[in-house]
């Protein structure tokens, strides 16, 4: 495990253009990256094995890998941003032989490739999954058609929302919320949301709610309560970036503001579909009377890593530091989940609702040549206990189904009714 004091005595972050002693080769501990540097400029390849691929999305890389940190001369930290997630790389005298030839694969080394991936880096113990077993009785990959029926096997076996295949026009999916899948096929989905959306403007704020950040954000007040229903992590500017964090910080300092003296908030994550760490991150310090340790994250790959801590620090902004209860079911996923863990880092907050997805690491790609790649997750993240919710989820302090036979605005009103009794099972665990 890499020592926490030299951690702490790392230098501090730098764009690689601005540190000319980022330049060489370096390879990460878990996810399978060769870095190369050259004049600031990066070169990622993906290696597993005796395998090796070139990245072919050009200088996409840099945003992943913008900014450096030395460590020791043989160590360094990378992310897209200082703060974001850390990739910890190891100094290489030269470039992998493997990475080196450039060969593309054929479609038995595409196969080989990924297989070689999931059993390196994938977080195969933690979502129980027997690759063994997955793999048995496949055989040799001849074209392009066995290689597709080979790999959507396997990842049918991951059944991971984060793990798909792509062939040109052609993507595999698994890993869909139980809810989801029992309301049906896209045009379901979308009457549903519809009624989702009418059921909360209409019923649960009174038609005095307020729409906003790009429609993935509901949020009022019902009487004595306050009400949010945050939809994705991200997204909430059309003008900005998905990352950008702008568009929900302005809504939540109005939301802040009108909750004051309220007796609780609750935060209904409950259809949240995930998007990006950094736009959960920006939302439990809202609720936050103090720094807390809301988990850590490192590469399911390397488990002898320093892993990466984060915390919910309290914001300079408005605040609520009332009671505060954050719904939850199967459809809370990725950073849904991590939006989760930081709450639950806080004694005012209580989970209500059902068990998370269970799909919280970072999606990575692994390019395979000729318009193919696939996803896989490749990390592990833990709560403050130890716990690792991933093929898990996160279970509720109290149990309520949110889509159940009521409906979800029947569910919510009935626990601000709960809530206004002061009805004693309403506390964490």
């Amino acid at each position: 495990m890499i020592s926490i004091a030299l951690l702490l005595l790392a230098s501090p972050f730098s764009t690689i253009a601005e540190a000319p002693q980022s330049s060489g080769v370096w390879q990460s501990q878990g996810y399978g990256y060769v870095l190369e540097l050259r004049d600031g400029q990066p070169t990622l390849y993906h290696q597993a094995g005796d395998l090796c691929i070139k990245d072919p999305r050009g200088g996409d890389p840099e945003e992943q890998f913008r900014v450096y940190q030395e460590v020791t001369p043989e160590r360094a930290n990378f992310a897209g941003e200082a703060g974001g997630t850390r990739y910890i790389f190891d100094r290489l005298p030269a470039l992998p032989a493997a990475c080196a030839k450039g060969n593309p694969l054929t479609p038995q080394q595409k196969y080989d490739f990924v297989i070689g991936n999931l059993r390196a880096w994938y977080p195969l113990e933690a979502r129980g999954v027997d690759l063994d077993k997955a793999v048995n009785g496949i055989g040799p990959i001849v074209n392009d058609t066995d290689l597709w029926t080979a790999l959507t096997r396997v990842y049918g076996v991951l059944d991971d929302t984060h793990s798909e295949v792509h062939a040109d026009e052609r993507t595999f999916t698994t890993g869909e919320a139980d809810t989801l899948e029992r309301i049906g096929d896209v045009e379901s989905q979308k009457a549903w949301l519809r009624s989702y959306r009418d059921g909360v403007l209409n019923d649960i704020l009174l038609g005095q709610g307020h729409q906003v950040g790009n429609k993935r954000v509901f949020w009022g007040v019902n009487d004595d309560i306050g009400y949010i229903n945050i939809m994705t992590m991200g997204a909430f500017d059309g003008e900005a970036e998905d990352y950008d964090t702008g568009a929900l910080d302005t809504i939540l300092d109005e939301a802040m503001s009108a909750f004051q003296g309220k007796r609780a908030v609750i935060v209904d994550l409950g259809n949240n579909r995930g998007g990006y760490d950094r736009v959960a991150q920006v939302i439990a310090p809202r609720f936050a009377d103090q720094q807390r340790l809301a988990y850590t994250r490192g590469p399911a790959g390397s488990p002898q890593t320093e892993p990466q801590s984060v915390y919910a620090v309290p914001s300079q902004r408005p605040r609520f530091l009332g009671p505060v209860y954050v719904l939850t079911s199967d459809i809370t996923v990725s950073a849904g989940e991590t939006g989760v863990l930081l709450l639950k880092a806080l004694p005012n907050v209580v989970q209500v609702g059902t068990t998370t997805r269970g799909a919280l690491s970072d999606q990575i790609t692994k390019p395979l040549g000729d318009g193919w790649d696939v996803t896989m997750s490749a990390e592990i993240y833990r709560d403050p206990s130890g716990f690792v919710p991933e093929g898990k989820g996160i279970a509720p302090d109290v149990v309520l189904d949110l889509y159940g036979p009521q409906g979800h605005a029947a569910a919510v009103l009935g626990l601000m009714e709960r809530i206004r009794v002061g009805d004693p099972s309403l506390k964490r665990r």
